[in-house]
């Protein structure tokens, strides 16, 4: 997985490079949180966004906007009262994005065992358990 990180480093360092061309400042949080995202949606999923460069992708969007939902009083109902959440069926994420990456899942997961493709992502290692645990 070193070489998913090397190569959201790599992309990391042209959007610094292209921030800095002009000598104007440069807005670190925004890169920092694209190099995030690009690392995780690369690490877990084998998908390359680029969220810097391109913050439209369906992707970045649905993934920002489950940090971006007012969810606080969640948090605390959960943390106080878990069991009552668990009854009320309360979500602390937007059950759309929810919807949206478990069906990114389930489609990679399908391609994957239809093409026999492997990857180098938690993904993959999580698929290999469970062909392991059903073969025993």
């Amino acid at each position: 997985m070193m070489d998913i990180f090397k190569e959201c480093a790599e992309t990391l360092v042209e959007n610094f490079k292209t921030a800095t061309k002009d000598g104007s400042p440069v807005e670190v949080k925004g890169i920092y949180g694209g190099y995030s995202m690009d690392v995780i949606a690369s690490s877990a999923f084998s998908t390359k966004i680029d969220s810097h460069r391109n913050p439209e992708n369906l992707f970045a969007i649905t993934a920002r906007s489950v940090f971006r939902n007012n969810f606080s009083w969640r948090f605390i109902m959960l943390f106080l009262f878990p069991k009552l959440v668990q009854l009320l069926r309360i979500s602390i994420f937007p059950p759309k994005a929810i919807h949206f990456f478990r069906d990114v899942t389930l489609q990679i997961i399908e391609e994957r065992k239809r093409t026999g493709q492997t990857r180098n992502d938690f993904l993959q290692l999580l698929m290999d358990t469970t062909k392991e645990e059903s073969d025993d």
